[in-house]
């Protein structure tokens, strides 16, 4: 589920958000995840995907998509990782800085040198996530 924020023009999560703010009775409510599908004839899934090849390709070790991404396109068009994510056996930290992304495949596991994961900021990840540096270990 996705809002504006009062103050904020970007889109951020409210999925673990408490339903009841009451002082007294905080309780949460059954926890829904995002339902947005990802269009895949968007221009920036196409070319995230392209940005993704041209990483597993050149074997970089970081990997940082909104550097190369044109106009608002990863902002407003990506909301999920492509599963050839896999390919990127050599990047090592992962920056997914000012995206809408609000899931992650399970093909990131196959990332074998990822160290650092990064979502910062992220406004729809950073809202439900803590808002720091994720460390992983994929081995």
């Amino acid at each position: 589920m996705t809002k504006v924020n009062s103050g904020m023009n970007s889109p951020h999560c409210d999925c673990l958000d408490q339903q009841d703010q009451r002082r007294d009775r905080r309780q949460w409510s059954e926890m829904q995840f995002h339902a947005e599908e990802q269009d895949t004839e968007s221009d920036g899934w196409k070319r995230l995907v392209d940005l993704v090849e041209t990483a597993a390709a050149n074997a970089r070790e970081e990997f940082a998509p909104a550097r190369d991404m044109i106009g608002d396109v990863w902002e407003e068009d990506v909301v999920t990782l492509p599963p050839t994510i896999a390919k990127l056996k050599s990047v090592r930290r992962f920056v997914l800085g000012r995206s809408s992304v609000v899931r992650i495949p399970p093909e990131i596991g196959e990332m074998e040198n990822l160290e650092r994961f990064d979502t910062y900021t992220s406004q729809r990840m950073s809202d439900g996530w803590p808002r720091r540096r994720l460390c992983v270990k994929t081995r």
